[in-house]
């Protein structure tokens, strides 16, 4: 499995209906082939990643090889897209049972 996060930036030009349209289709990736889960969400004013939207994704292999995240990835209403690689093994939260000490 690998965890990526991709930072999107939309073109100053493209519609609401447009950015509308991308993420309903990328948060409907999820269980697409080569992809195991998906969420995307809007960038907060001010964030300090920038861009406009955070599109978090776990997935079967390379982003380039799945044509569902490809063919988002490519959208005209996007201006830039940049893909993060994530550690596996630390970005994901595991609940332990028994008490923690502070």
């Amino acid at each position: 499995m690998n965890r990526s996060v991709v930072l999107i930036a939309f073109q100053p030009s493209a519609s609401s209906e447009e950015v509308g349209a991308w993420f309903a289709a990328a948060n409907a990736a999820s269980g697409s082939a080569g992809v195991e889960a998906t969420s995307v969400s809007e960038n907060l004013p001010g964030s300090v990643g920038g861009g406009d939207a955070v599109w978090d994704l776990r997935t079967e292999g390379s982003l380039s090889g799945i044509p569902v995240v490809s063919e988002l990835l490519r959208a005209p209403c996007l201006a830039a897209a940049e893909a993060l690689e994530l550690d596996v093994i630390a970005s994901g939260y595991r609940e332990l049972p028994g008490a923690r000490i502070k």
